[in-house]
């Protein structure tokens, strides 16, 4: 298992590998692509985070399944970024 990324909080842009989403079965059966397929890997953003038995798990709400949560290890997953906050997007005008 790789080490966690510690960049990884709320509102983080996460992307998780076939191979650990094929461990949680619900995400498996919904998620319609090939299971075997290679480097198969969907992209999400982090919505919560907790710790059970001294593991820590992300919540993980997935672009291609927008109404499911899914907790995932740390460890599952790679840091893509920070999602922009919504008043990050506005243009500075020059004066």
């Amino acid at each position: 298992m790789p080490r966690p990324n510690p960049n990884i909080i709320v509102n983080s842009r996460v992307s998780a590998r076939m191979h650990y989403l094929r461990q949680t079965v619900f995400a498996s059966a919904v998620l319609n692509v090939d299971a075997n397929a290679p480097r198969a890997s969907f992209e999400g953003t982090v919505t919560g985070t907790h710790t059970t038995d001294g593991v820590n798990y992300r919540d993980v709400t997935f672009d291609a399944l927008p109404d499911i949560v899914i907790p995932l290890r740390l460890t599952c997953l790679r840091y893509l970024g920070r999602t922009p906050s919504p008043g990050s997007s506005k243009r500075r005008g020059r004066t």
